[in-house]
């Protein structure tokens, strides 16, 4: 885990740098697409090679806390400067909220869905953010910051 937070800083540099939209994509998106190719590769084939299930291990936190940083850079810039404490701590919240949820869902869902299939939902659930920050337009707020 500390090694994934080192990278924190480096993501909000780049989100900062290439914009917090394109990072977000490149992360979530990137989480996304490796959930599904797992998802079907279980799916086709039970016997996933060794590598992938190594490199997925190593790469899917990076690409989250990729996602992660540039959203909440992007959802903070739609929050005034005062807020921002406030607001920072309420996304916070959310966070956490979302990690007990999905640790409470999982149980019910292995017994719904088979292993294929749940990497298959995750690549969905990690879509689902990305379809809601295309609608989101930070622009007008920091105009009206600067005023």
């Amino acid at each position: 885990m500390l090694f994934w937070g080192i990278f924190a800083p480096i993501f909000g540099f780049l989100a900062d740098k290439f914009g917090r939209r394109k990072i977000f994509f490149l992360g979530w998106g990137g989480f996304s697409f490796l959930s599904g190719l797992l998802g079907f590769m279980i799916i086709a084939n039970e016997n996933v090679p060794y590598w992938f299930q190594m490199a997925f291990l190593i790469i899917y936190p990076s690409l989250i806390a990729m996602g992660t940083v540039s959203m909440f850079a992007l959802t903070m810039a739609l929050s005034w400067s005062s807020a921002s404490a406030t607001m920072f701590t309420s996304y916070i919240a959310l966070s956490n909220l979302s990690v007990v949820i999905g640790t409470n869902l999982i149980g019910p869902m292995t017994e719904v869905f088979n292993v294929g299939q749940l990497y298959i939902v995750m690549m969905f659930m990690g879509i689902l953010p990305g379809v809601l920050i295309r609608k989101m337009d930070p622009e007008p707020i920091l105009v009206l910051k600067k005023n």
